[in-house]
């Protein structure tokens, strides 16, 4: 049985286009979008803004190639629980998702002026 690390390799799909991201290179890179996630894995949030936990971000999975072409990202990828100790992955169009109500890094705590002028 593979690991949930082989089948990211070799079973998803690039955000960016149709083909895994073992063949679009050689990292799985991931990016935060500022979309909703209605999903619990591959979902963005911090525990230093506890607004992150009522509006966790989607994650797309981008290969190296469409990351360096700047290829618009079509999908996210979102994952729940398989009930067999794996993950169950599959992708989401951008158009399918809501923009949140708080975008919460914009109140995280490194993004706060050290002193005030």
């Amino acid at each position: 049985m593979k690991s949930d690390s082989d089948r990211l390799w070799d079973e998803l799909c690039c955000c960016g286009e149709d083909h895994t991201i073992r063949e679009g290179g050689s990292h799985i890179n991931l990016v935060m979008v500022r979309k909703l996630a209605k999903w619990p894995y591959l979902a963005q949030f911090n525990v230093l803004v506890p607004e992150s936990k009522n509006y966790p971000l989607a994650t797309a999975v981008v290969c190296d190639r469409c990351l360096d072409e700047k290829r618009e990202i079509k999908y996210v990828i979102g994952g729940r629980d398989s009930g067999n100790g794996h993950v169950e992955y599959f992708r989401v169009p951008m158009g399918e998702l809501e923009i949140p109500a708080v975008y919460w890094p914009d109140l995280h705590p490194y993004n706060k002026p050290l002193f005030a002028s």
